[in-house]
């Protein structure tokens, strides 16, 4: 079972990072001002309390109770300045690429179940925010729950993460 304390503190600000860069490159993906907000909402909710198997319980929970902590006394996530993407390029790929990085530091760090059943519950906050607000259509005529933008980034980061 891994713990916070096999990783360093850099390291586990990285892991903190992990539920808001999947959640925010959902949102980058096909942003629309109108589901944005219903989209974090749903990014802070997944993060707080979806259900996760077994096998990563314990790894979850010290995410889960890192990431309140911090929202608590900073009043934003662990590492939104480093998730922040810059001027030069596409947001979401950047944050695809920094996903890239947790993944590696996870893969060296998580092992076996708990290693998929963590990339499960954070393949699972994609999915949360990407339902919760209907894109396209005309004043919600026509509009779907998840757009085919997002359908791909929600693969996307599927195959980011290993799964």
């Amino acid at each position: 079972m891994t713990t916070k304390t096999d990783f360093s503190e850099e390291e586990w600000s990285q892991m903190l990072m992990a539920p808001a860069l999947v959640g925010m490159a959902v949102i980058a993906s096909d942003l629309h001002m109108t589901s944005m907000f219903g989209e974090t909402k749903a990014m802070l909710d997944a993060i707080q309390k979806l259900p996760v198997q077994e096998a990563g319980e314990d790894l979850v929970l010290a995410i889960r109770t890192d990431l309140l902590a911090s929202t608590k006394t900073e009043k934003k996530l662990p590492g939104s300045d480093e998730m922040a993407p810059d001027k030069s390029g596409d947001a979401w790929k950047q944050l695809l690429e920094k996903l890239g990085s947790v993944t590696e530091l996870l893969d060296n760090k998580v092992q076996g179940e708990e290693a998929v059943a963590l990339k499960e519950w954070l393949c699972s906050i994609g999915q949360m925010v990407a339902e919760a607000g209907k894109e396209g259509g005309f004043l919600g005529i026509g509009a779907v729950r998840v757009s085919d933008k997002e359908k791909v980034a929600l693969s996307q980061i599927r195959q980011t993460l290993g799964l």
